[in-house]
């Protein structure tokens, strides 16, 4: 039985529902894009599909469009996967568990992924519709967005007519973003060796913050698990001897980490607590406007090898030394970051010890900055950078024929203007910008809250305005 059995009629959360049961996190798109291009053949739509699992589908004009302009409609197929630590879910297999509360849909214990499914559910519903008035589509439906724009980057736009482009990824319904960051995620490895050492195992945990998303939600005031265990080590280690074992936080590097373990070993237990439940509080105090879930404690653990002196000291000046959070906001925008980063992952595997940052900026100048920052701290305590997924900055266009297009739309349906932004976040607006000359640009989208966290959820009626919003600039695009 459908969760949305009450919505019977509407087409877009059907294929949302349809697309909620294929597994299709970031690097696992190809149960998705095999998907898509059965639905291409089952509707007898020419399509493409590439190496790099990016999809498009052709659908021609309706009568009387047959002369405009094409259009292409534009979604990523991935997903970023969370959830709760009590939850057992696997992302490689399992259907999300949907849930209808009030006006919103939300999964359970996971994120929902309505961040791009609702995108690529609308852009099927409009395909799949014979009665709607409508320029040539092409419908693109790239994969790996969340982990850098990879499928957009890879996407050979030479099979692509239009140059105009409606981008499904926004998710502030009445807001149409028509600038973004660029950005990268940027790996610092170093490596650790290891010795006996004889003391107390302690593990110490932080746990139960909010998370979200690295871009817009990096000015929100909430704290990074990743951060706060490296706060409390550098004070231990400051008050008494002692090594590091392990350090692990966080599972992608585009959402703020929100749980982090470190397994220590201390000369002295009596020290230790003195020591750190007094900073535990203090932190809590710190964000108790922000964070009130969040939860510092520790555990006494079995003996296991940890690090030597000089690796411990290091991972310590690596850790507390990264720069994290936002950097700079924008000189000529009221209230846009311009610059950030996020320390998402923290890994101990074997014999070294690996940050994965989020880099952001809508300067080139001052993500190259960041990204030469930290390579030269990991080079100074003898560890190694790697750059992956680097992507452009999407500029604004003052003289955008689209935009006023949307913009009449929308005050036609709810006499109003809505909101013209740019966004500190990466939209595939601007890796489609970089690769096709002239090409004009706007996302827009429904209401989706907590991205990126099990809290994610969308808004019905919002995405049935947005589908009404989309059906109209499509129309007037004759």
């Amino acid at each position: 039985m459908s969760v949305f059995e009450n919505y019977h009629g509407n087409e877009v959360l059907k294929y949302f529902e349809q697309i909620c049961s294929i597994p299709h996190g970031s690097n696992h798109c190809c149960q998705m894009a095999e998907w898509l291009v059965s639905f291409a053949s089952t509707h007898k739509f020419k399509y493409i599909r590439d190496n790099a699992d990016n999809v498009i589908i052709f659908k021609p004009a309706t009568s009387g469009y047959e002369s405009s302009e094409p259009v292409i409609l534009q979604a990523h197929t991935d997903m970023v996967c969370e959830k709760l630590q009590d939850v057992e879910f696997d992302f490689s297999k399992d259907s999300l568990n949907l849930v209808v509360d009030g006006d919103f849909v939300k999964a359970t214990g996971t994120t929902l992924g309505a961040d791009d499914g609702i995108g690529v559910a609308m852009i099927l519903a409009v395909l799949a519709d014979e009665n709607l008035a409508h320029p040539k589509l092409e419908a693109v439906f790239t994969s790996d967005e969340e982990i850098g724009m990879i499928g957009a980057s890879a996407l050979d736009v030479s099979k692509l007519e239009s140059k105009k482009m409606i981008n499904l990824d926004c998710e502030d319904e009445g807001i149409f973003y028509v600038g973004c960051a660029g950005g990268n995620v940027t790996k610092n490895t170093l490596p650790i060796n290891r010795e006996q050492y004889d003391g107390t195992y302690i593990k110490i945990t932080v746990t139960g913050l909010n998370g979200g998303h690295s871009g817009v939600d990096i000015d929100k005031g909430r704290a990074n698990s990743n951060v706060l265990i490296s706060r409390l080590l550098v004070s231990v280690n400051k008050e008494l001897d002692m090594r590091i074992v392990s350090v692990n936080g966080g599972n992608k590097d585009n959402a703020i980490a929100c749980h982090s373990e470190a397994v220590i070993v201390v000369d002295d237990e009596i020290a230790f607590e003195r020591t750190f439940t007094p900073l535990a509080n203090n932190i809590k105090l710190e964000y108790k406007s922000t964070e009130n879930s969040l939860s510092i404690f520790y555990d006494k653990m079995p003996p296991s090898l940890p690090m030597d002196k000089e690796s411990t000291q290091k991972v310590l000046c690596l850790l507390s030394l990264s720069p994290d959070g936002i950097q700079a906001m924008s000189n000529s925008i009221p209230e846009l970051v311009e610059t950030s980063l996020n320390l998402g992952i923290l890994n101990t595997i074997d014999d070294e010890v690996c940050l994965s940052h989020c880099v952001r900026s809508g300067l080139e100048s001052q993500k190259n900055m960041l990204v030469d920052r930290l390579s030269l701290l990991s080079s100074f305590v003898g560890g190694s950078t790697e750059v992956f997924g680097n992507y452009s900055a999407w500029e604004y266009n003052p003289d955008s024929k689209l935009r006023k297009i949307a913009v009449d739309a929308y005050k036609s349906l709810y006499n109003t203007d809505p909101q013209i932004l740019t966004i500190h976040a990466g939209l595939e607006c601007g890796t489609f910008s970089s690769k096709i000359s002239g090409i004009d640009c706007i996302s827009i989208g429904p209401t989706i809250l907590d991205v990126h966290t099990p809290r994610e959820r969308f808004s019905i009626s919002s995405l049935n305005r947005t589908w009404e919003l989309l059906l109209k600039i499509l129309k007037n695009l004759k």
